[in-house]
């Protein structure tokens, strides 16, 4: 799996299976499906279903996090001992929109769907899997790797 790093960083809404009620909202300055299948094992149900893409000239990622994290205050799922998780009790679909529009709203960008360093970007797992994890034999792919995007 290929984690090239980019200049920015990703939002990313997580759900399990197992309750559909709940989300996690993350952020990573790395490859989406690292940080999601790290967090995978501790739940076999968890599924990556939209990261969003921000470069860095729009903010620091965890200002935006914080950000959003603050806007879900009223959804928030606390642990056991009382303290602050990333888990909100807020259905998937609901919290995308929410994102969605305060992300476009921060930016004054609307989303580009396929990944671009520089812009702001809106991606679901097929699409980041075939971003970093692309066909081998794909060779255009491999000099973006080696070069960089244009």
């Amino acid at each position: 799996m290929k984690s090239k790093s980019m200049p920015g960083g990703w939002i990313y809404i997580l759900l399990t299976s197992q309750d559909y009620s709940r989300c996690k909202i993350g952020r990573t300055t790395e490859n989406p499906l690292v940080r999601f299948r790290n967090l995978r094992t501790s739940d076999p149900f968890l599924g990556l279903v939209t990261a969003y893409y921000i470069p860095s000239h729009y903010g620091d990622i965890s200002s935006f996090e914080a950000s959003i994290h603050y806007e879900f205050v009223d959804h928030r799922i606390f642990s056991h001992d009382d303290r602050k998780t990333e888990w909100f009790r807020i259905e998937y679909s609901q919290a995308e929109m929410l994102i969605d529009g305060m992300l476009e709203e921060w930016c004054n960008q609307t989303f580009h769907h396929s990944l671009h360093p520089d812009k702001l970007c809106k991606l679901y797992e097929d699409a980041i899997k075939g971003y970093f994890e692309p066909d081998r034999s794909d060779m255009e792919f491999v000099k973006w790797i080696l070069d960089g995007p244009s």
